[in-house]
């Protein structure tokens, strides 16, 4: 970016980026992060944020299908059956909560992380995905989305201590899709 204009640059194809399905795409520290499946296996790579021509594997601790949100500086890592990981360095896992009943994570501030619960709830860690609990919301879980989900978390003009959570993603209801933004 300069000068108030943004400038693409093509970077050379990559096939550790082409054989993923179902991809997501994140930034993490220095990095820029490509993860999805791959011949039936969670597959993550990543590339210096300068770079995003050469691309490395990253550990993952499981195979199934993953979601992945972040902070600053922690990567939590939620398994499809329902273990949650964090790691620093995107290659080092610890396990902080073993089969939760999540869904998918779609957040993460400096004080909590989100996930959507297999039941259609939000849910909230306050303990870096130890334990979980319904979220209060404004509204009715029913409006959540259910499908193509993701959030992120940015500071508030006032006060970058406070931290919004937006969620996207679209609701599938008796043959009708709309998109929520929460």
């Amino acid at each position: 970016e300069k000068d108030s204009t943004f400038y693409w640059n093509e970077k050379k194809a990559s096939e550790a980026i082409a054989r993923l399905e179902d991809m997501r795409g994140m930034a993490f520290k220095n990095s820029i992060v490509a993860y999805g499946m791959a011949g039936g296996k969670a597959v993550a790579v990543a590339t210096d944020q300068n770079d995003g021509n050469n691309w490395r594997n990253l550990t993952l601790p499981e195979a199934g299908r993953i979601s992945i949100t972040t902070t600053a500086d922690v990567a939590y890592l939620l398994t499809d059956n329902g273990n949650v990981f964090t790691s620093t360095d995107l290659n080092t896992w610890t396990q902080t909560a073993a089969m939760t009943g999540l869904k998918q994570l779609v957040a993460a501030s400096k004080t909590e992380v989100y996930a959507i619960a297999d039941n259609g709830t939000l849910q909230k860690s306050t303990d870096n995905g130890a334990s979980w609990s319904a979220d209060d919301i404004d509204s009715p879980a029913a409006f959540l989305p259910n499908a193509d989900i993701s959030g992120f978390a940015v500071p508030t003009k006032t006060n970058s201590d406070i931290e919004k959570i937006y969620l996207f993603g679209n609701r599938y209801d008796n043959g009708t899709v709309t998109c929520n933004i929460w």
